[in-house]
């Protein structure tokens, strides 16, 4: 599965944002005196996270969307269908009709490794199955 996020606007649009954060905390935090009783690190934490908030929301408000590829091979599906009718049987040998459900099966098998087999019989009507008799 491939995931990619596109964005509707050019990717130096992202840098603005990055500069509008990074902007905004300098700011509100820079020479502030409102949190002088704390440690150092407090303000540099509370600016860090008002950078990444508002860089962010700036980020979403680009339109991002994600674009998600995913493959599924599937085997091809090869039908064998083959008459079952009555009148096969009646202008056949018994050797020649074993021999047609012997090749019919060395057919499935052979195919079987790169295919998806599915054995139809159609007579009078259809099956799904695989039906030895006329």
């Amino acid at each position: 599965m491939i995931n990619t996020i596109s964005f509707s606007y050019p990717w130096w649009y992202i840098i603005f944002c990055v500069v509008l954060g990074v902007g905004y905390a300098f700011l509100m935090y820079f020479r502030d005196k409102r949190f002088a009783e704390y440690s150092h690190w407090f303000t540099k934490f509370l600016a860090l996270l008002r950078c990444l908030s508002v860089f962010i929301i700036a980020l979403l408000l680009l339109s991002p969307f994600v674009k998600t590829i995913k493959e599924d091979t599937k085997r091809p599906l090869i039908i064998i269908a083959s008459d079952k009718s009555e009148s096969i049987a009646e202008g056949e040998k018994k050797e020649n009709l074993d021999s047609y459900n012997q090749a019919l099966d060395n057919l499935g098998n052979d195919l079987n490794s790169k295919f998806d087999v599915k054995y139809l019989t159609f007579g009078s009507n259809v099956h799904d199955i695989k039906k030895d008799s006329f």
